[in-house]
Order: C-alpha cells, then structure tokens, then sequence
C-alpha cells in the first residue's frame, strides 16, 4: 500500500487511498478475529450492554412501580423517571401486558449472561447478546404498532430508540462474525 501511495498525484485521491487502506486492515483484523481479542473492544461491547440492560430494566420498573406501588420498586422509579414527565406515559403503563414485561426481564438477563461471557472470553457472548437484541428489537417493534405507544413519545424519542437499537444490532452482528472468526476468543 505504502509502494502505491508514490503513485498519487492528487491529495485527494491520496487521501481517499489512505482510508480505503485503513478500512481495510480494519475488515482484514475483523474477519481474522483479532479485534475481540483486543481488550478494549471487549469492554466497550459489554459497557453497550450494560447500558441496553439498564434502559430495558427502567422500562421494566417503571411499569411495574406503577402496576404494583407496594413493591420495592420507588427508588428505581426514581431513577428512571429523572427529568422525564411520567404522568403522561401512566395510560401506556397501564395498556402494557404483563408478557411485555417479561420480555424486557429476560432480554435484561441474556444481555446480562452476555456481558459475562465476552469478559470471560466465552463463546456464547454472541448467542446470548443475540438473543437479547431479538427480544428487544421484537418487543419495540411490536409497541411501535400501538397507536398509543407512539402517541406517548415525541418524534426525536422514536429516533434516538431507532438509533440505539440499529446500533445494538450492528453490535451484536460484529460479535456474532468476531466470534465465528477461526481465532477469535478462544480460551
């Protein structure tokens, strides 16, 4: 690649050369599986999950805080509802089905197996991050079919739940090939 770059006349044709030679030692590290061995890649998945885990978890206690007040649930309440006007989502708490709830419950737990297994280097990280971005993607798509969950929500919530789940997704999808990869996280 180095040899090729005397060759370039233009900046601009040297510059697209140069990301095209970068983009494809990244692609060529990815397919090896060299970069789930790399700490800092692993780390940031599971931070990700983490992050999914506790937003599914909110949710989850939200509903369930104002489903059943006696709980244990106020302090996560509190937590999750923190500069958010809850009053208005009180009719899609109470429209939501107590599988729904379940749904966000066991994806909480895949994504929680997950994280574990990739920090132990486990090759089940990627089954169980997928099956957790399933049940999540499943549940919102199927709430994105309720009028009333879309009424809840201004446009910019939609987006940025769009984003995180296409995001999550494309997560998962690099964890699943990393993990498939001939060297990739083997113990």
């Amino acid at each position: 690649m180095r040899a090729e770059l005397c060759h370039i006349g233009d900046d601009r044709e040297a510059l697209r050369w140069a990301f095209g030679c970068l983009q494809t030692s990244l692609l060529e590290s990815f397919r090896s599986g060299m970069l789930l061995d790399l700490r800092l890649v692993r780390w940031s998945v599971s931070l990700w999950a983490m992050f999914r885990a506790e937003n599914s978890l909110c949710d989850t206690c939200l509903v369930l805080s104002h489903k059943f007040p006696r709980l244990w649930l106020p302090p996560f309440f509190a937590h999750c509802a923190q500069g958010y006007d809850y009053q208005q989502l009180i009719p899609l708490f109470d429209a939501t089905a107590g599988w729904e709830v379940a749904v966000c419950l066991l994806s909480d737990v895949f994504y929680l197996l997950a994280i574990v297994s990739l920090l132990r280097r486990n090759r089940n990280a990627a089954g169980f991050f997928l099956v957790a971005v399933i049940l999540n993607l499943t549940l919102w798509l199927y709430e994105l079919a309720k009028p009333l969950y879309l009424q809840s929500f201004s446009l910019a919530d939609h987006a940025q739940d769009a984003i995180l789940y296409v995001t999550t997704a494309l997560l998962s999808w690099i964890l699943w090939h990393g993990t498939r990869a001939p060297h990739a996280m083997q113990r």
